[in-house]
């Protein structure tokens, strides 16, 4: 469902500047058309362990004395004190609810209603996804890296990163993107609330499994949000509601688009469905010695170390883009050849648009956890 969301609510109500204070004017020609306060006391609450949203004003100078609240807020995060949980359809009132008692704290007393109709400016949307007990997040996501990326979403650049932060395998431009990572081990490095230093505590006596990876997409523009949303809903909209998004299914939409965009099935197949040697044998005796076929097994070989964006982006460079796609035909081929045959090894692409298409919920009462 939904992790994090960026709203937008105009407002005429006075607001008490004591809570805010300003971080930066946006000028044209020199003249302050938007000013940002921002509130002081968010370094405070991280301090005590406690999540709260992020709340901003916006003054117009066009649009005086209306002002734009601007509230980021991880939904599950605000429930749950995690992130590693997910919300559903049945979360929007508590989560409305429990909003609205928060930015109590910021002097600010906005209604249901007005958080509902709230303009929705950015949003993240995410599943949560439990991997077999014997795969280990970074193997997962290292499997993915020779999955056959193909960047027909426009997320031009790749970064794959083991850090601070954590492991990640992420696709991005601008304005989208799309991230996956290791849960457990993101809560381990970046945990700060007073739930997270449970899960820590968990994971360290190894009562929690470490292997959940979380796959998110970011639309991080509001014409990116409305753009993407009027293709999935097939609408011409302008904008979009928090009530009209807190939807399964335009979750699952959004995240099976950039799933479907961004890997290549036939790649995930061959490279990680069969190990060398049963890959090897069954090219022979599908081809025999036939040369333009068998130098798909090198081809493949070289995809499983390098990755196949790489490999088959040097053939275009060096053969023309007809070489490319003819090699590419080939693996389609061969694929449809293997279909019938069941792969032993765990296809990360095919586990992951199961996952989704399936979208069971990822609650507290699917762990070992106590919320209370």
């Amino acid at each position: 469902m939904i992790d994090s969301i960026l709203l937008k609510i105009l407002t005429r109500k006075p607001i008490d500047r004591a809570y805010f204070s300003r971080i930066k004017t946006h000028e044209t020609q020199g003249i302050p058309r938007v000013i940002t306060l921002s509130c002081e006391k968010m370094g405070k609450y991280k301090k005590e362990g406690t999540y709260m949203p992020q709340v901003s004003i916006e003054c117009h100078k066009q649009i005086a004395p209306a002002r734009n609240i601007c509230i980021q807020v991880s939904i599950p995060k605000l429930l749950y004190g995690t992130s590693l949980f997910e919300i559903d359809e049945l979360s929007l009132m508590p989560f409305v609810i429990k909003l609205q008692s928060q930015l109590k704290n910021f002097g600010l007393d906005l209604g249901q209603e007005e958080i509902l109709a709230a303009k929705v400016s950015r949003i993240d949307f995410a599943k949560v996804i439990k991997l077999p007990s014997s795969t280990r997040s970074s193997d997962f996501i290292g499997k993915l890296e020779k999955a056959g990326y193909r960047p027909r979403a426009d997320l031009t650049h790749r970064d794959i990163r083991s850090g601070k932060e954590g492991y990640w395998m992420k696709f991005y431009n601008s304005s989208s993107s799309l991230t996956i990572y290791d849960k457990m081990l993101e809560i381990q490095k970046q945990g700060y609330t007073i739930f997270e230093k449970k899960v820590q505590d968990m994971i360290l006596k190894q009562k929690l499994h470490k292997n959940v990876l979380k796959f998110e997409v970011s639309l991080q523009r509001s014409q990116k949000v409305v753009s993407m949303l009027n293709i999935i809903c097939k609408q011409k909209k302008t904008k979009y509601s928090l009530q009209e998004v807190f939807r399964k299914e335009i979750s699952q939409k959004v995240l099976l688009h950039y799933l479907a965009a961004s890997f290549n099935d036939d790649v995930d197949f061959l490279c990680n469905g069969f190990t060398d040697q049963s890959l090897r044998v069954n090219i022979r005796n599908l081809y025999s010695y036939q040369r333009a076929k068998t130098a798909l097994y090198f081809l493949l070989e070289e995809i499983r170390e390098r990755g196949s964006e790489i490999v088959l982006k040097e053939i275009q460079l060096l053969h023309g883009y007809s070489a490319r796609k003819r090699y590419e035909r080939d693996l389609e081929e061969l694929h449809a050849k293997l279909d019938k045959i069941k792969p032993s090894a765990v296809q990360p692409v095919a586990f992951l648009k199961k996952a989704l298409e399936e979208f069971i919920i990822y609650s507290c009462r699917s762990t070992c956890i106590n919320l209370a």
